[in-house]
């Protein structure tokens, strides 16, 4: 697991994503002037079969059927049901075209979309647990983000709360390493307090001896009422997140936290 991620690398892997982004664009821009080079192609198609069908029907008007005429009459009805058979043919190859460029659509509307931007902030923490724990939880909660909810996640840490604008997600951590109260206390002690805000709290513990009670139903100060919410973390330093349902539910909430603010 990686260490302290700085602005200057959290700005180079954004902008490595933008690249990334950029490149995805163009191909599909690219496969749309293709889609309508070819609906284009099979417009004029239609249109020339369109002229030949009145044709036929032109010719038909001045031309009464008779004994005589009867053969070829008929060799001009199997055309018209040809004409109508390669018209009917070249519409619904219009209509899958259509539907592609909708398609190309609403995944290059997607990918255009700007990632979430999120700020991670911790007060005093063991330095080797705290840089273990933000770069794990970076790197689940961008997967968790990209595969519930197909948005990409960009988290900013910050050693100064007061600094993060007030209409961006914070997530604060704190390590359980005493009292839970004092902790949290602790760990919001330089944080103004409001919907924006949601306290991690990091249980270095072993599954079976986690907490059988989450730690937000334990606390209630005003400064905690305030908050968008405190999750439970379970974290081990040889084994990182481990699965657990504690986690589970936490990536969850985190999720939609993020998508709140």
């Amino acid at each position: 697991m990686g260490g302290f991620f700085s602005r200057q690398e959290n700005e180079i892997q954004i902008s490595m994503r933008l690249r990334e982004v950029e490149r995805i664009t163009n191909s599909i821009s690219e496969r749309q002037h293709s889609i309508n080079r070819y609906i284009k192609s099979q417009s004029e198609d239609i249109e020339q079969l369109n002229k030949e069908k009145e044709s036929v029907r032109e010719w038909l008007r001045y031309n009464p059927v008779s004994h005589d005429t009867c053969r070829d009459c008929k060799a001009l009805q199997e055309e018209i049901d040809s004409l109508k058979h390669q018209l009917k043919d070249k519409d619904e190859q219009l209509k899958e075209k259509e539907e592609e460029i909708e398609r190309l659509h609403e995944q290059k509307e997607g990918i255009n979309q700007e990632p979430f931007l999120v700020y991670m902030y911790t007060s005093s923490m063991n330095e080797k647990i705290s840089s273990a724990v933000r770069s794990e939880l970076e790197a689940i909660l961008s997967g968790h983000m990209e595969a519930t909810r197909d948005k990409g996640l960009a988290i900013q840490f910050t050693q100064d709360p007061q600094s993060v604008p007030p209409n961006k997600p914070l997530i604060v951590l704190c390590i359980n390493a005493s009292r839970l109260g004092t902790d949290v206390e602790q760990a919001l002690q330089n944080v103004t307090c409001c919907r924006s805000v949601t306290v991690v709290v990091i249980h270095h513990k072993e599954l079976h001896a986690l907490p059988p009670q989450a730690s937000e139903k334990l606390l209630h100060s005003d400064k905690v009422q305030s908050l968008y919410a405190v999750v439970d973390i379970a974290f081990l330093t040889h084994k990182g997140m481990y699965p657990c349902d504690m986690n589970n539910k936490s990536l969850d909430r985190l999720t939609n936290f993020i998508c709140s603010v």
